[in-house]
């Protein structure tokens, strides 16, 4: 009877300790993953290590891409198959701004070159390129008198299919920004200058373009524009003193009628403060449908200034007025919008999800993510996409042939020093084909509130751009 009951004890011991055992939760120590890891898998995706990201996709009739992508701090143009395979690669020997415009079977883009470090970061001179289908491209550049050009946007001219009009800013002596805009003509294989205005009015100092569409109104055309004011001279890219403003400028010179009238709509969030990436509007014939991400009064704070939550906004082009703005808390930590679109009724955008950086291990996080909403602004559904060790996000997407989604990003890969180890992503996901309102209230709340008090600021790098 003793012999049983000390075998039996034994076994309870160590059926206990199985137990236990099994019980452990298999995660990484606190520090070494993101709390809140990406749900979803894409149909496929691929990690292209010789890029430090991919920005921007154009798709062509055959089913493969152009894409713009970044390396050793200068773009290239890719072109690449519909499953992210890399056909052929061009340098362009600049920097590009995350906007490509097809012109028949070519696509045309805009950047700049000779960069200086002080009193910040800024290029002497625009740029303006047309690549072929054989990747052979020409290129020009966009200089003003007693002015320093950088270009981000370019739109293409609705009547006359030859003239292009690229948008940026202007850098004074005092290294002041102001809105710029010039008229690209490309006809028989050549491109030359037509016209550049430098903004000056009473409103326009320390003032950017980085995105615009053209508008018509009784015959009239103009362009509304996505532009970031900031008020920290010595950076103007402190995202913290920057605000958006969806306006109409006036670069034709009319002196009359819709073509004559100007406006401003500043996109405010919680704290007064809104920021974009480049191009990140879209518009149908009444409004603009903006896309961005803002400081949040979200709680816990980090232990460095505020998350971010995601921005999208509505401005009737028309009457220049405000129709809404939401800002998007999916998570406790960053969200950031990085571009959008109107496809089927609905608004898309893509960007980063429940972003953060803990002191501890010097690490960050981020998730891709892609959302949609309805045009009140309603969040309806959202995916998120990458592994939980990385930092990652969308910033550009396209439909393709079949009717999904094509992605490109990037993945910052975290090392020891704390530095992170970009490359380039491109991933495939269907079209949302469930679409059940979320409960965006269930945010994390389930995480360990000291384990928020440690985390820092998420870094969404734009990776180089």
């Amino acid at each position: 009877m003793n012999y049983f009951n000390k075998t039996t004890l034994v076994m309870l011991l160590l059926a206990a300790v199985a137990l236990v055992a099994g019980c452990k939760k298999d995660t990484k120590p606190v520090g070494y993953s993101n709390p809140n890891p990406a749900k979803d898998t894409p149909m496929y995706e691929t990690a292209l290590s010789e890029f430090t990201g991919l920005y921007r996709l154009s798709p062509n009739s055959d089913g493969t891409f152009y894409a713009l992508a970044s390396r050793n701090y200068a773009s290239s143009v890719l072109k690449i198959d519909g499953s992210g395979t890399v056909l052929g690669t061009k340098d362009l020997g600049f920097s590009a701004g995350r906007c490509m415009v097809k012109t028949g079977e070519s696509i045309m883009m805009v950047g700049s070159k000779g960069y200086h470090s002080s009193p910040y970061t800024m290029a002497d001179m625009g740029m303006v390129a047309v690549v072929d289908p054989s990747l052979d491209f020409v290129a020009m550049t966009v200089t003003e008198t007693q002015y320093k050009i950088e270009l981000k946007t370019l739109a293409q001219d609705s009547e006359d299919p030859t003239l292009f009009y690229a948008g940026g800013w202007a850098i004074d002596n005092d290294y002041i920004q102001y809105p710029y805009i010039c008229t690209i003509e490309y006809r028989d294989g050549l491109l030359s200058k037509i016209h550049g205005k430098v903004f000056h009015g009473s409103n326009d100092a320390k003032c950017r373009i980085i995105g615009m569409v053209e508008k018509k109104v009784s015959d009239q055309k103009d362009f509304i524009v996505e532009m970031i004011h900031y008020s920290n001279a010595d950076d103007p890219e402190d995202e913290g003193s920057c605000t958006v403003h969806i306006a109409k400028l006036n670069y034709f010179d009319e002196e009359w009628g819709w073509g004559h009238s100007t406006w401003d709509v500043a996109i405010d969030g919680p704290l007064g403060d809104s920021y974009a990436s480049n191009n990140s509007i879209d518009s149908d014939d009444e409004n603009i449908y903006f896309f961005g991400y803002c400081n949040d009064e979200k709680t816990p704070k980090p232990v460095d200034g505020y998350w971010n939550s995601g921005c999208v906004a509505t401005v009737n082009w028309r009457e220049g007025r405000e129709v809404w703005t939401k800002v998007v808390s999916i998570t406790s930590k960053d969200e950031v919008f990085h571009q959008g679109q109107l496809i089927n009724g609905c608004l898309y955008a893509c960007g980063g999800h429940s972003g953060l950086r803990y002191p501890s291990t010097k690490m960050r996080f981020y998730n891709g993510l892609v959302a949609k909403f309805d045009l009140s602004g309603a969040l309806l559904d959202y995916k998120t996409f990458g592994a939980s060790d990385c930092s990652s996000l969308i910033g550009h997407f396209v439909k393709d042939l079949n009717g999904n989604l094509v992605c490109v990003g990037w993945i910052g890969e975290n090392t020891e020093s704390g530095r992170l180890l970009y490359m380039g992503w491109f991933l495939k996901t269907d079209f949302f084909t469930n679409s059940a309102k979320p409960d965006a209230s269930k945010r994390d709340e389930n995480q360990d509130e000291a384990l928020n008090q440690c985390c820092s600021h998420g870094h969404h790098s734009l990776a180089n751009d």
